[in-house]
């Protein structure tokens, strides 16, 4: 495709980011694919961050656009670059991550392969700062997934797609009408469950392409529990999308077990037993004891017996 009309889109969320910016956009730009732009969202971050983005790629020959907006978090901002984006393909790009040289061509050749695959996603590895660049060897081994592979592999945890760092046809997502949710908490996971539900074929890239960069403290250690409860109440919802039986049974307790999990690794007892009412633990742990995975029977069946002896289970795993 012509820079006009680019065949992929990276849309990066910019808020806060000016320290890292500029690793993730040289990653992008170390790409050895370069039919792609760049799709900035400035999401009223307050500092320079898009400032330093645009002294990156003024004169590095790589199209770009900066969409601005009112602080609105991840999942809003995404959708802004998506409205914007003219790719065929679409790939999200945290702004404190990198990708491999070779993560957008080996994703692509995959694509240009199954043609009629509307996702596909790869490996990644967690990073610090002293390794964020840590590189992976290229695999072009693949494996193809319909739809029932790709929900039943999420739901045990056996299939782990990131957000970030995968291709969506954006024809199926517009299609569908697949939107990022306005939550604070496990978006990602929700969005992704969105997707799953309404792909036909998937492509599972066994190379690692994505550097995941794992903070020091995360927001899980402070999300409060009212965002928590906006995510269950769409959660709540989000069964009914689902044709599986299966997954309209377990998503919604395989999800608040993830959540305690979560709550558990603060140390924070009172914490602790405030969500476990608000979620109505105890129906959703009854539930799990029927879940394929023993592992996840044996947390639900510890829950029903105390709800002090999960917590210690959970955070310790």
């Amino acid at each position: 495709m012509s820079q006009e009309n680019p065949a992929l889109s990276v849309i990066v969320p910019v808020y806060r980011v000016m320290d890292c910016i500029g690793n993730t956009l040289k990653s992008v730009l170390a790409q050895s694919f370069r039919d792609f732009e760049i799709v900035l969202v400035d999401d009223g971050s307050p500092d320079r961050s898009i400032e330093t983005a645009e002294e990156i790629l003024r004169d590095s020959g790589v199209p770009y656009t900066v969409v601005r907006r009112e602080n609105g978090g991840l999942g809003a901002a995404r959708n802004s670059g998506f409205d914007a984006a003219r790719g065929e393909w679409i790939y999200f790009l945290d702004a404190d991550d990198v990708i491999q040289p070779f993560a957008l061509a080996l994703l692509l050749w995959a694509a240009e392969r199954e043609q009629d695959a509307e996702f596909l996603f790869s490996d990644f590895q967690y990073v610090h700062d002293e390794d964020l660049f840590r590189p992976a060897p290229e695999n072009r081994a693949y494996d193809c997934l319909d739809r029932n592979a790709c929900l039943a592999g999420f739901l045990n945890r056996s299939v782990v797609p990131l957000v970030p760092g995968t291709l969506y046809k954006r024809d199926f997502l517009l299609k569908n009408g697949i939107r990022h949710p306005q939550l604070r908490w496990s978006e990602d996971q929700y969005f992704m469950w969105s997707v799953l539900g309404k792909l036909t074929k998937a492509v599972h890239v066994r190379a690692v392409t994505y550097n995941y960069y794992r903070h020091p403290g995360t927001i899980m250690n402070s999300t409060p529990l009212p965002r928590i409860l906006d995510a269950y109440h769409a959660y709540e919802k989000l069964p009914e999308q689902m044709e599986d039986g299966a997954v309209r049974t377990f998503l919604l307790p395989r999800w608040v077990l993830g959540t305690l999990r979560a709550v558990a690794k603060r140390k924070d007892r009172a914490m602790w037993r405030e969500t476990w009412r608000a979620l109505e633990a105890k129906k959703h742990l009854k539930t799990l004891t029927r879940f394929p995975s023993f592992k996840v029977r044996l947390l639900a069946r510890a829950g029903a017996v105390s709800e002090g002896l999960l917590f210690r289970a959970l955070g310790r795993i």
